[in-house]
């Protein structure tokens, strides 16, 4: 839980980030009649109000009907709109935009206009709205229906799908210009994944007196869940993300492989066989994985060799 905390919380500095460069990017190009980032705006925060607000049906009329007055996003199944503005009168937008929507809205079911200011440096006094005239048949309550970004960065933490969140961030990022590694890999589940490998490779040992380690496979499950559990491994993208993904897929399956190798008393050659051609799988695919190493040129784990004496071992057994 501590983790996810964690995490959202990284989430909403990274929103709030995005929407700061972006508001700002925008009012300074309006500034210079470049209103195509304005524009943009209404597109770009789509994705951003669906998740927070759950408003899943938003989109963006002004596609079909650049001439809708009064609003820019509207959702016909909550049946709200919303504004969204980088001007400075802010006061002088709402007014004018109430108004709009009142003779524009497709019905009388539609009674609520949000306001959505994408604007830094500013604080909003919400209390200087509560003259406005507000048209018959229209709600609007300054404390509810005026967002700011630090509204939208407050709810993220009420958002219960921790991977839409992240999706969304992670979409406004690149929508609004902003990069970040996502080829580069923790050193810490790098070395959890070696451990692994080692750990499985003591499963193929006789210990004196003993037979085989028939622990190793379990530890090596173990390992594998701390390795998921690894918060670096969520952000992998492109072939990061496909090296992960083929040592989760031959982690497991030399787990089994080597459970079964060591409960049945190990005098099966075919388990044998199976079992080191998956190690030797597991083996190989983190070998490519320590490549996205992010705090090193070279892969920092050294490549496991492999067992030793097995097909000796096995042939004094079956000769036996």
């Amino acid at each position: 839980m501590k983790d996810i905390e964690v995490s959202i919380i990284e989430l909403a500095d990274r929103l709030s980030l995005a929407l700061s460069v972006h508001a700002v990017a925008g009012s300074s190009l309006s500034a210079i009649n470049r209103t195509d980032r304005a524009l943009a705006a209404e597109d770009i925060i789509v994705p951003v109000l669906k998740v927070l607000y759950d408003w899943t049906a938003l989109q963006n009329p002004n596609i079909q009907n650049p001439w809708t007055e009064g609003f820019d996003l509207i959702d016909h199944d909550a049946k709200i709109a919303v504004q969204v503005t980088l001007d400075k009168s802010v006061k002088a937008k709402i007014r004018d935009s109430l108004a709009g929507f009142a003779s524009s809205r497709p019905s009388a079911d539609y009674r609520q206009l949000y306001f959505l200011v994408l604007r830094t440096g500013m604080v909003l006094k919400r209390k200087t709205f509560a003259d406005i005239a507000v048209p018959d048949g229209i709600d609007f309550l300054p404390p509810k229906h005026v967002i700011e970004i630090k509204d939208l960065v407050a709810r993220t933490g009420a958002v219960k799908d921790y991977d839409s969140l992240e999706a969304m961030v992670e979409e406004l990022e690149k929508a609004v210009g902003l990069t970040r590694a996502r080829d580069r890999y923790n050193i810490d589940a790098i070395a959890v994944a070696n451990d692994l490998v080692v750990t499985l490779s003591a499963g193929f040992r006789p210990r004196s007196g003993e037979g085989y380690d028939r622990g190793a496979w379990r530890e090596a499950a173990g390992l594998l869940e701390d390795y998921q559990r690894a918060g670096s491994v969520a952000r992998l993208r492109g072939e990061a993300n496909a090296a992960s993904r083929k040592f989760v897929d031959h982690a497991e399956l030399a787990i089994e492989h080597v459970r079964l190798f060591t409960e049945r008393g190990s005098h099966n050659v075919n388990d044998f066989s199976n079992a080191i051609t998956a190690w030797a799988g597991v083996r190989d695919a983190q070998w490519e994985l320590a490549g996205f190493d992010e705090q090193a040129t070279i892969a920092v784990a050294e490549k496991p060799a492999p067992p030793r004496g097995l097909f000796a071992t096995l042939r004094k057994w079956f000769q036996s």
